[in-house]
């Protein structure tokens, strides 16, 4: 594992030699984390998904990292 951050150190993660999705990183200095360079930060590519339950609630969800945008 190693330990990888953004250019300004605001965000971190350990890496698990998963993919460094390009719209993962800080959203302060807009880069992605250290994968031997740092790179600009992408949009999320989102996507209408529908969580389960009693009622389904529709979310929004990237169709790369996964990252889910709950209603406020």
């Amino acid at each position: 594992m190693q330990y990888r951050t953004c250019k300004c150190g605001k965000a971190e993660r350990w890496d698990t030699g998963e993919v460094v999705w390009p719209c993962e990183g800080c959203d302060k200095c807009k880069t992605t984390y250290f994968n031997g360079e740092y790179r600009e930060l992408q949009p999320h590519d989102y996507e209408v998904y529908y969580l389960g339950g009693s009622t389904p609630r529709p979310v929004q969800k990237c169709t790369k990292c996964h990252h889910i945008e709950r209603p406020k």
